[in-house]
């Protein structure tokens, strides 16, 4: 296999899908730092620690709230939610105006790279609570992914997983009496298949950047295994033949029509999730492992288990014989405002803490919840359990595509990051591979 994972990063990713829980309480106290305790603030008061973010369901809040509080009473949660593209720019104004959440959501690589000035070091927070080696309690492809060029860390990890999977159908595969699609050409054919019977092909919100960016990775991974990585650090140029290439392969994708027609209009959510899962459209959705979470939802559920499903990576791209590995990525960074009194940056902290530990970890990815995300911190095994064998099933399906994963997520230089999101759409319009990898590359000089 010519993109081999190392056992570090297979470690990180894995899933233990039915084994017992963890002994050891991530979130626990350990040694503490200095004023931090169980309940409100220093002084007695009630604190109210408002959460930017995104991707939240709206029932999560009301959980997370009870469980949190039987640890620490007196702090009240109030999270405001919106899609990701909103939050960004939200966050840009309040960030400029100081009037920005007292936590915040990130993005490991460019998003937080631009924010990180006014975040709050976590660094002596999580030395104080879990020792010097405090990093040594995070999976190493988590943790490293964090770590910020002034040596500091500015936002904590929940969870690890995996993006530019596709979410098969399985009812649909079994109705054309075919696998899930190993090469392109299986992929097309499937396409065309299903666009005959005036259903859609492969549905996607091509009117958020970021899951064409996902997608575009995996492809490029295929095609020029580690040259994304180069290019985005500068080491090779953009224009680099087989990112062209690998350019080149995304276009055919919309010229065969691989894509549902009007995908550029079309964000990620509501509209290609309710596509697919609602309105029962399309053969497969371009997700990450996190959609598994559509079928214990609560809005969501009934229609997502009318059908079975199966999640696999993308097919052979590039003929070689091997599938095109997803990629990896670290999940929501939770970031303290620098601004914030210290009484409230305690009460912060003890919020992430707990919620990255074992006692958070376990509500979310609890029957109540029914989140699906693989914990960054180490030595926390969660017991799934469902009612919705699509959950379980899926879950497994993803242990399964850790060895294939192909490369990180994310992108550390901002520009290049939102220059290739633009490239990806007018790809889909005309414009050249060439073209596009010249854009990219000037972005970055």
């Amino acid at each position: 296999m010519k993109r081999k994972m190392s056992i570090l990063l297979c470690a990180a990713l894995s899933l233990s899908l039915l084994a017992g829980c963890g002994t050891e309480d991530a979130g626990s106290e350990g040694s503490g730092s200095e004023g931090s305790g169980e309940g409100s603030g220093a002084s007695g008061e009630e604190i109210t620690l408002s959460i930017g973010g995104w991707g939240y369901n709206d029932y999560f809040v009301p959980v997370l709230q009870r469980e949190f509080n039987k640890k620490y009473p007196g702090i009240t949660l109030e999270y405001e939610r919106m899609e990701q593209a909103d939050y960004l720019n939200k966050l840009k104004v309040n960030l400029s105006a100081g009037t920005s959440w007292d936590i915040m959501m990130l993005e490991a690589g460019s998003m937080l790279n631009a924010v990180e000035s006014y975040c709050e070091p976590l660094d002596e927070y999580a030395k104080a609570e879990w020792g010097d080696n405090w990093k040594e309690k995070f999976e190493e492809a988590a943790i490293s992914t964090v770590e910020s060029e002034d040596g500091h860390v500015y936002g904590l990890p929940d969870s690890m997983g995996q993006a530019g999977l596709l979410m098969y159908n399985k009812t649909k595969l079994e109705k054309y009496g075919i696998e899930v699609p190993q090469t392109y050409e299986e992929l097309k054919d499937y396409c065309d298949k299903l666009r005959a019977d005036g259903d859609l092909p492969l549905v996607i919100g091509g009117k958020d950047d970021w899951i064409l960016t996902d997608m575009f990775l995996v492809i490029a991974n295929d095609i020029a295994p580690g040259k994304i990585v180069q290019a985005d650090a500068g080491e090779i140029e953009w224009t680099d033949p087989d990112i062209v290439k690998a350019f080149e392969m995304w276009q055919q994708m919309f010229e065969d029509g691989i894509f549902q027609d009007g995908c550029l209009g079309v964000p990620q959510y509501p509209g290609a999730s309710e596509l697919f899962w609602l309105n029962g459209k399309g053969g497969m959705l371009a997700e990450g492992d996190w959609t598994i979470a559509t079928f214990t939802n609560e809005d969501m559920a009934e229609a997502a288990n009318k059908d079975e499903y199966v999640m696999a990576p993308m097919p052979d791209m590039d003929g070689d014989g091997e599938v095109a590995g997803p990629v990896y990525t670290t999940g929501v960074l939770y970031a303290i405002n620098k601004d914030l009194p210290d009484e409230k940056k305690e009460a912060a902290w003890n919020y992430i803490k707990w919620f990255i530990g074992e006692e958070g970890q376990q509500v979310m990815n609890g029957p109540e919840i029914g989140y699906a995300s693989t914990p960054a911190f180490k030595d926390i095994t969660i017991e799934r359990t469902s009612d919705y064998p699509n959950y379980i099933n899926c879950m497994k399906d993803v242990e399964e595509t850790l060895p294939l994963v192909s490369g990180p997520r994310n992108l550390n230089n901002v520009d290049a990051k939102a220059a290739l999101g633009e490239v990806l759409q007018e790809l889909g319009t005309g414009m050249s591979p060439e073209d596009a990898a010249a854009k990219v590359q000037a972005a970055m000089e």
